[in-house]
């Protein structure tokens, strides 16, 4: 069986679809790490769909009469692949943890999502992390906290799988302020925006998205980002 297949640049072109044949099961991978996926005996194909780690939300310091707001983190990357394999046999995997919200106490920025990996033979399929979003330090005038990069591809995908950026955090003064949303994925939204004193939102396990940036208003105490989404794992067996 053939397909249409388009390139960035609007060829097509005629590929084998990879899939013909008949699906046995379903497998969803929520935890592991350099853990081991064993095919059924009569599988010859595998279709792997798979998100990394969301990135961990800014937090936003405190001082007298001020505002502070961290920008939400990156969504995991996606990455999906054909493979052919043998039955019965076991694969290595790993699925990306979320990052963690940044801490004024420590690092105010958040921590970038691991990756999600899945090797077959020489190949390895990865799904790279989220980018932790940017902490604010305390502050009266306008000011403006944001991720300065575009989030990263995927590798030996057979599609180009980025996510979502995160929102950027805003201050106006020193008692307005608004945190920036977690950036979504292929799987699932990030941990939302929020305008009032409080720790970012954390996305949901298992979709990958951004966790929330982190809002401090009027002077009020230092806030936590949001925790990023951890990854997964589906992996389709066909024979």
């Amino acid at each position: 069986d053939k397909i249409l297949q388009s390139s960035n640049a609007g060829t097509l072109t005629c590929v084998d679809k990879g899939l013909a044949g008949h699906l046995i099961q379903v497998n969803v991978l929520t935890t592991g790490t350099a853990a081991t996926f064993t095919t059924q005996a009569n599988t010859t194909r595998i279709r792997v769909r798979m998100v990394a780690g969301g990135g961990g939300g800014g937090g936003a310091d405190n001082a007298a009469v001020s505002a502070a707001a961290g920008s939400g983190g990156n969504g995991g990357g996606y990455a999906e692949k054909v493979f052919t394999v043998a039955g019965s046999t076991g694969y290595t995997y790993t699925v990306g943890a979320g990052g963690a919200g940044g801490d004024p106490a420590g690092t105010i920025d958040g921590s970038v999502g691991s990756d999600t990996t899945f090797e077959v033979d020489a190949t390895t399929l990865t799904a790279v992390g989220g980018t932790g979003g940017i902490g604010m330090t305390a502050g009266a005038t306008a000011a403006t906290a944001s991720i300065e990069s575009d989030p990263a591809e995927s590798s030996n995908s057979d599609v180009i799988g980025v996510s979502h950026p995160g929102g950027p955090g805003i201050r106006l003064s020193g008692t307005v302020a608004v945190a920036g949303f977690g950036g979504s994925s292929f799987f699932g939204g990030g941990g939302g925006g929020r305008y009032s004193q409080g720790d970012g939102y954390g996305a949901h396990n298992n979709t990958g998205g951004g966790g929330g940036g982190a809002c401090t208003v009027n002077g009020g105490a230092e806030q936590i980002g949001g925790a990023g989404g951890s990854g997964v794992i589906i992996v389709e067996e066909y024979y």
